[in-house]
């Protein structure tokens, strides 16, 4: 059994040059996207793809790791000088 369902002018119109203006802007828009991902969305890259919480814990044990490795370079620099 097939319903055949007819809408009438359920989309509005739109004319050619209101077309020719909504893809300039996407052309633009693209444009800008893509200028932003070759220059500084590299960096912003990785972040995107980790979830919050991953990102943070990598972030965290990156800083413990380097507070570790800071404190034992300034206690044997304190041990070294006595």
């Amino acid at each position: 059994m097939k319903i055949n369902v007819r809408i009438e002018n359920a989309v509005p119109e739109i004319t050619e040059t209101e077309a020719a203006m909504l893809s300039q802007e996407r052309i633009k828009l693209m444009t800008k996207m893509a200028a932003y991902e070759e220059n500084e969305g590299k960096k912003y890259m990785s972040i995107g793809s980790y979830f919050r919480s991953d990102y943070m814990g990598m972030q965290v044990i990156r800083s413990v790791i380097c507070g570790t490795l800071a404190f034992f370079a300034c206690r044997s620099l304190c041990l070294l000088s006595f």
